[in-house]
């Protein structure tokens, strides 16, 4: 063997002893977790696998000493035959010392055998956790807003559309202008629609009376609008506000001596029913008119045609002028359910023309 054999054993001891280093701080990381793979040392005097307990993790440590073998096989081929070389090395060794004791001269001194210094354990890396939730600021509560009053606004104009403009009334569910346009085309049956949009005429000052000044706020559907209206209709045509009693607003209605007895003031919030001189039937329907000598003044109007079952109109003693309607007259008995019709219609100088009363006063 040549020269280079006591070098190759001295490496062998070199690395037995790093060996024996790796072997301890493997089981170190064996402990801790580390390595993919296992490998297996063998005792190089016996040439044997040593038993289960010297199995090792594989980790970087290793592979920094040893180099990166692939798998145990090739791990086992190089730790045999670095077994046999160190056996050889050995006896090479012995050999040369003893020829070189028989005189060749002093050997040299054989320089200790390097130790391995142990891997430094790298501590893992953990990994950073979720961090504290961080607290909404606090605001400290500030002054109250000053309230600002709110604006006026402007009255809503009316309109001759069927769009509401307004908030509905609680009694129709209608805005004021369908509720007006409605009525208007319910009391169209009995007069015009001329006359109704015109306030200066009896027929205009009642339909205003009824849409907008009268408190009972009656709707389109209602069963006494028609007759109710009609009755407003006989106080502008007679110029109820020059009656002797009884006109609108009049608070001794029916005090003391008065046929009114009991009665209401025309045009209040009550019942037609009860206003002075007007009496219903169980129903509520209008039967009787009885306004006689109360100063009323103007004409007739041909609205009161328009009540059935009215079977009574009393007008006597008044100052009426003008001719009886024809829409009156044709409801006269025998051909319809009038059975009294009085007015002054008598003398020679009648004040109401009429051919169908049934009795005429002398004025």
């Amino acid at each position: 063997m040549n020269s280079s054999s006591p070098r190759m054993a001295a490496a062998g001891l070199v690395l037995l002893g790093g060996l024996a280093s790796i072997a301890t701080t493997s089981a170190q990381q064996q402990a801790v977790g580390g390595g993919l793979r296992r490998f297996r040392l063998f005792d190089y005097k016996s040439n044997t696998g040593v038993d289960s307990s010297s199995y090792f993790d594989e980790s970087p440590l290793v592979h920094e000493a040893f180099g990166d073998f692939e798998d145990i096989a090739e791990t086992e081929l190089f730790f045999r035959n670095l077994g046999s070389m160190s056996s050889s090395s050995s006896s090479t060794s012995s050999s040369s010392s003893k020829s070189k004791d028989s005189g060749d001269g002093p050997s040299p001194t054989p320089k200790p055998p390097t130790m391995m210094k142990p891997p430094t354990m790298r501590p893992p890396t953990m990994e950073p956790g979720p961090g504290p939730t961080p607290k909404p600021p606090t605001t400290e509560p500030g002054p109250e807003p000053t309230p600002v009053p709110p604006s006026p606004t402007e009255a809503p104009v009316s309109s001759d559309t069927d769009s509401p403009t307004m908030a509905p009334t609680p009694n129709c569910n209608l805005s004021p202008e369908k509720r007006n346009k409605e009525i208007l085309n319910v009391l169209s049956s009995v007069s015009s629609k001329s006359d109704l949009r015109d306030f200066t005429t009896p027929q205009g000052m009642a339909y205003e009376f009824i849409t907008e000044d009268d408190r009972a706020q009656l709707c389109p559907e209602d069963d006494n609008l028609t007759q109710r209206y009609v009755a407003a209709v006989l106080y502008y045509s007679t110029e109820g506000d020059g009656w002797t009693e009884c006109f609108e607003g009049d608070r001794d209605c029916g005090e003391g001596v008065s046929y009114y007895g009991g009665k209401e003031a025309f045009l209040s919030e009550d019942s037609e029913c009860d206003w002075a001189g007007l009496t219903c039937n169980r129903s509520g329907e209008l039967e009787r008119i009885e306004l006689y000598d109360n100063n009323l003044g103007g004409t007739i109007p041909s609205e009161l045609g328009a009540l059935s079952p009215i079977d009574t109109i009393e007008l006597q003693e008044n100052a009426i002028t003008g001719s009886m309607p024809s829409e009156i007259c044709d409801n006269v008995s025998p051909l319809g359910m009038i059975t009294s019709l009085t007015s002054d219609c008598g003398g020679v100088e009648p004040l109401v023309e009429c051919d169908c009363c049934t009795r005429c006063y002398r004025p």
